[in-house]
């Protein structure tokens, strides 16, 4: 990893940043889902849930494979497309040599910060502030990093505010104002299922901890509006509660969305959304790497 200045100390007092660092993966050890699991009798649950994290980690860790390539640099390094992307074999490229194959990457790191705030009875955007901020200088020291890497832009100059700490939402509101209410990177909604796995059984905690979350660093209404219908989505998957069809679900948070946030988005926003959730929508027409959003 390539550092270019020397950690600084942060004010991270007031909120626990204790991880937990036992490896419960050592032959004599029981599998400590197993006595959940006979209590609860409720193993396809655990399944989902188990899936929202793995999901999250698995997929980050696989995306480095190509992330910040376009489809012709892509085709270009793995010419047969019968074949899957070997994982964790892929060939290492500017971006993704900085990790060690195989690793996540901070927007993962981020979502386990969420995770750890909103199990706390307090948890809140100022705690979810000071862990971001204890997260950039130490990241998980119990796992053999020494510095949160792989930062976005509009997160750095959101928790470099003088009032980040303080009002993370204010902190982020005025970076958002000095782009001329243009930023509306995608920090924010690659994290943000942790909202769900959470507050899967109250929606209403899922509804207000993914708008509080998202706005420490991203206050764009499109931003809130992705992270928001991505927690709906993942919510009522988790409560099985879709019977299985996606676009009944795509449609049910396509509406919610806009509801929850009315005239937060403007009517450009709004139609915006709903192109870009429709259900028929390709990955040609999303034009995922298009050199200026690409990433």
């Amino acid at each position: 990893m390539k550092y270019h200045k020397e950690p600084t100390p942060m004010d991270v007092n007031n909120y626990p940043m204790s991880y937990n660092t036992h490896d419960s993966t050592e032959s004599d050890d029981k599998d400590l889902l197993d006595p959940i699991l006979k209590k609860l009798h409720k193993g396809d649950l655990i399944d989902r849930l188990l899936g929202c994290a793995y999901g999250q980690a698995l997929s980050d860790a696989y995306g480095l494979s190509t992330e910040f390539e376009d489809r012709i640099t892509v085709a270009t390094m793995y010419p047969d497309n019968t074949q899957i992307i070997p994982f964790q074999d892929y060939i290492l490229t500017a971006h993704s040599s900085r990790w060690t194959r195989g690793d996540w990457t901070d927007d993962t790191d981020q979502w386990i910060l969420i995770l750890e705030t909103l199990t706390y009875p307090n948890g809140d955007d100022i705690m979810f502030a000071k862990k971001l901020r204890h997260w950039i200088y130490q990241c998980f020291s119990e796992l053999g990093d020494c510095r949160g890497m792989g930062l976005g832009a509009n997160v750095s100059q959101v928790t470099s505010s003088y009032n980040f700490l303080s009002d993370p939402h204010e902190a982020s509101r005025t970076t958002w104002e000095r782009s001329y209410r243009q930023a509306a990177p995608n920090g924010a909604v690659i994290r943000c299922s942790a909202s769900a796995l959470v507050h899967f059984r109250d929606i209403e905690k899922v509804k207000s901890t993914a708008i509080s979350m998202c706005k420490v660093t991203h206050f764009d209404p499109r931003c809130v509006a992705s992270c928001l219908a991505v927690c709906l989505a993942s919510t009522y998957l988790l409560q099985a509660s879709t019977e299985d069809d996606i676009e009944i679900l795509i449609d049910r948070v396509q509406k919610e969305t806009i509801y929850i946030l009315d005239d937060q988005l403007t009517s450009e926003h709004k139609e915006e959304f709903l192109w870009y959730t429709h259900k028929d929508r390709t990955l040609e027409e999303l034009n995922l790497d298009e050199p200026r959003s690409i990433g």
